[in-house]
């Protein structure tokens, strides 16, 4: 990999800093925090709730995320930026050719899941609830979804993950980006009651985007590949929901 796509060893640090944090603490207590938050400055408005709550939770989410970085991580960004421009060409053929190995891989998934658990099992819970955060209100989520998320996701997950993990080992970075990243989608599912095998079904299905936009990042050295694939991925996957 380009040694100019990856971190400095201050940036690593920040970045495995705020992974747990932005994984497990902010997805259980962002909600209380704003709120606190808003009483404190804001006593006198009141915040929005039920699914508009929601949609303006996950935008505090993802936006205190992007915020953070930027600030620990924005020179790695425009080293990155750099790196893309130099190789444009091979990023956008290594972008696209991801992209349909990724569409191949979920179908495969979905046809394995037909035959083994049957129709009720084809339906990912997470596109429902943006789904239905979407018809609330389209423009935050689209916010949200299509340029905060994978900004943010890409940075911690390929960028501080499976960049540091790669100098090491390259099968392991693969292995554990993709594993976490599967993880990070479905283990609030637990609070519902969801058993450990209906998590481990649910977080497969990740593993296609999460291998594809590991080898965007794998093959270009610029974390702006993986980043704009996710984009592209997330905008098609709303205009369909």
């Amino acid at each position: 990999m380009n040694s100019e796509a990856r971190l400095t060893k201050g940036e690593r640090i920040a970045g495995f800093i705020y992974l747990p944090i932005h994984m497990f603490v902010f997805p259980l207590f962002i909600g209380l925090i704003v709120v606190y938050l808003a009483a404190l400055l804001f006593p006198e408005r009141e915040l929005p709730s039920g699914e508009l709550g929601d949609v303006f939770f996950n935008l505090i989410y993802y936006a205190i995320g992007f915020v953070f970085c930027l600030a620990a991580m924005g020179k790695f960004l425009r080293r990155a930026f750099d790196v893309l421009l130099d190789n444009i060409r091979s990023c956008l053929v290594t972008i696209c050719s991801s992209y349909m190995m990724m569409y191949a891989m979920n179908f495969v998934i979905a046809m394995v899941m037909l035959i083994i658990m049957g129709m009720d099992y084809l339906v990912n819970p997470n596109n429902e609830f943006v789904s239905e955060l979407t018809n609330t209100s389209g423009g935050m989520m689209v916010a949200i979804s299509v340029f905060l998320g994978p900004m943010v996701e890409e940075i911690l997950f390929r960028g501080v993950l499976f960049g540091s993990i790669r100098q090491r080992s390259r099968v392991w970075a693969y292995i554990v980006s993709i594993a976490v990243f599967g993880v990070y989608h479905v283990w609030q599912y637990a609070f519902f009651g969801w058993e450990w095998w209906l998590l481990l079904i649910n977080a497969a299905r990740y593993i296609p985007i999460g291998w594809a936009l590991a080898r965007c990042f794998d093959k270009t050295g610029s974390i702006w590949a993986p980043i704009f694939m996710h984009m592209l991925n997330n905008a098609i996957a709303m205009i369909i929901l």
